[in-house]
């Protein structure tokens, strides 16, 4: 599956697989999950009217998953009735538990694979019926696997901070060290750029340094001294929030 949705570790690139598979009648060991690339509106977020591609406020449209999956199933069932082979013909036995795809209860059989290239020419359902859950098989399980758990716990899993690209820079911000604050004064007299980190540049109220990397960026950062307004921000009320009286908290006894 192709997700369009960015896993920040709120579950999506397990959460929407296991909807697909469900529907689609798949072996859970046999899926796997790769990110979108950046293509509007191919991979656009229709809630937001499909004109930007981003992740959030539980907008995954699990339901149209669940459709397009079941319309897959739909679609290679019918291909393979129509094959030589004779697979899956409409109102036969369908078993996809272990990832044999469709097939007839008795006679060949064969993979969603195998059968993808026929499918894609099928007409689209305009309507499906999706399965009742009280007989989902991987929605709902327990101790489902998740599937970038692995990846990351080994370190092979490849984050945004790790995209390497040739002649492509890394620029950190540097901003107030006030909440709120605006810049007054910047000082780069100990800054000298290097081989690892090039320039800084005005990034509306902060400034940013681009280096070849993350780490030179940050180093080169670390090497600017910014000052900010002293002034308060102030909340939508209009009150200092130092005037405010924080919580105060304490380990141990009441």
């Amino acid at each position: 599956m192709i997700c369009k949705h960015l896993e920040a570790g709120q579950g999506v690139w397990t959460g929407l697989p296991a909807i697909v598979a469900e529907e689609l009648d798949a072996s859970w060991e046999q899926m796997r999950v790769e990110s979108a690339p950046a293509r509007v509106p191919m991979y656009g977020n229709l809630a937001m009217g499909g004109k930007v591609q981003l992740t959030g406020g539980s907008t995954a449209g699990g339901q149209l998953l669940a459709a397009a999956a079941r319309g897959g199933r739909h679609g290679a069932r019918h291909a393979g009735g129509r094959s030589r082979q004779g697979v899956g013909c409409a109102g036969g036995s369908d078993q996809g538990e272990r990832g044999s795809g469709v097939t007839r209860r008795r006679g060949p059989q064969a993979t969603f694979g195998e059968l993808a290239g026929l499918a894609a020419k099928e007409p689209v359902p305009t309507q499906v019926t999706l399965k009742d859950p009280g007989t989902f098989k991987i929605i709902g399980r327990e101790k489902l696997p998740r599937l970038d758990a692995r990846a990351k716990s080994t370190g092979k899993q490849q984050f945004a901070i790790d995209v390497m690209l040739p002649g492509m820079m890394t620029a950190v911000v540097m901003r107030p060290p006030r909440f709120g604050a605006k810049v007054i004064s910047f000082d780069a007299s100990k800054a000298r750029p290097s081989r690892a980190w090039s320039t800084w540049c005005r990034y509306r109220a902060a400034w940013a340094v681009v280096g070849r990397d993350m780490w030179s960026a940050r180093k080169g950062r670390e090497a600017l001294s910014v000052t900010g307004t002293s002034q308060a921000p102030r909340t939508r009320h209009g009150r200092a929030h130092e005037a405010v009286p924080g919580a105060r908290a304490r380990q141990g006894g009441r």
